[in-house]
């Protein structure tokens, strides 16, 4: 499937009412004396930037002490699942969703095996993965069969930081579910 094309590309930058070369999408900030710094506070990926700078970045401090602060509503999947997967090789890394983790920033959220911070005010939400696609009637059975093997994908990286099956979590994600940190706790996630 090519959903990463031009039309695409505008359809999703209407939706997120962005321009479309936003290259400010992250920043690291170095401390002597404390740990390393990662903003996540916009868009994710494509097709917008490319994660692959950020992955990269991350790759470098594997082993430091790293806060990967969160503040976004989420992105595309596949360049979210480059940054969960590289944040998982951190055993030092720290997350904290400081205001939102919404969609795929919710999924990064759970690549900590060290902790997750959650601020009482800060809200996250898990939902059924979606495209912006134009195209034919094939192309759109295709992107349903393509997002039916995603969102099994994501439910399998939710169950393995919640206490919740993979029953109950279909039905979360599919009733768009939104959780302060009490109730993210509550949920079984491992926020603190």
């Amino acid at each position: 499937m090519k959903y990463r094309n031009p039309k695409n590309a505008k359809t999703v930058a209407a939706f997120w009412e962005k321009p479309l070369n936003k290259p400010d999408w992250y920043e690291v900030k170095a401390s002597a004396d404390s740990p390393t710094e990662i903003f996540l506070y916009d868009v994710i990926g494509w097709p917008y930037n490319d994660a692959r700078e950020l992955v990269a970045r991350m790759s470098e401090l594997r082993g430091q002490d790293v806060l990967l602060r969160i503040n976004s509503p989420g992105g595309d999947v596949f360049d979210g699942l480059a940054i969960f997967a590289e944040a998982a090789e951190n055993p030092n890394l720290t997350i904290r969703i400081e205001s939102l983790a919404a969609s795929m920033a919710s999924g990064i959220a759970m690549a900590s095996k060290n902790k997750v911070q959650m601020y009482s005010s800060a809200m996250m939400m898990i939902h059924e993965p979606w495209m912006c696609l134009g195209g034919n009637q094939h192309d759109f059975r295709e992107a349903a069969d393509f997002l039916d093997q995603v969102n099994e994908n994501l439910i399998g990286l939710y169950a393995g930081k919640t206490k919740k099956g993979k029953k109950e979590l279909r039905e979360l994600m599919k009733a768009e579910t939104w959780m302060n940190a009490e109730k993210a706790k509550a949920e079984g996630a491992s926020v603190k």
